[in-house]
């Protein structure tokens, strides 16, 4: 019995440093992002790109920007708030719940910064994105 507890721990610890470790990803993404870079805002896009993450984080990011606005902060924050919680908790056995409170975390901030009007990013079409105009 300890030791599935064990290898249970130790594949936790493992879930938790890759998904802290994709949130510091997603946010040098964000902090980065260029829509200059994406060719559906500039024709011919930048041919240097401005990402730290390169191609691939013009694209995530571009995509957290369309789909959440402002609020796709948010995700990488919970992200690395999540790893860090699960690194140091005790074995936690059932996800799901975690999962309902960062979709309602994120959708509700999306909504929240559409009503607000907070518009960061210059091309995004709606500051919470494309979920808070359908939330909001």
């Amino acid at each position: 019995m300890a030791k599935t507890h064990v290898e249970s721990k130790i594949l936790q610890e493992i879930v938790a440093i890759v998904i802290t470790g994709l949130g510091l990803l997603l946010f040098l993404a964000l902090i980065s992002y260029d829509p200059g870079d994406l060719g559906m805002y500039r024709n011919p896009p930048n041919e240097v790109v401005a990402n730290f993450i390169g191609p691939i984080g013009v694209y995530v990011a571009g995509g957290l920007v369309l789909f959440f606005g402002t609020a796709a902060y948010v995700v990488p924050l919970v992200m690395v708030a999540a790893g860090i919680r699960l690194i140091f908790a005790a074995a936690v056995k059932d996800y799901r719940l975690h999962l309902l409170w960062f979709a309602l975390i994120v959708f509700s901030g999306c909504g929240l910064l559409q009503m607000l009007g907070l518009e960061v990013f210059p091309y995004a079409p709606y500051a919470g994105g494309m979920v808070g105009k359908f939330f909001a």
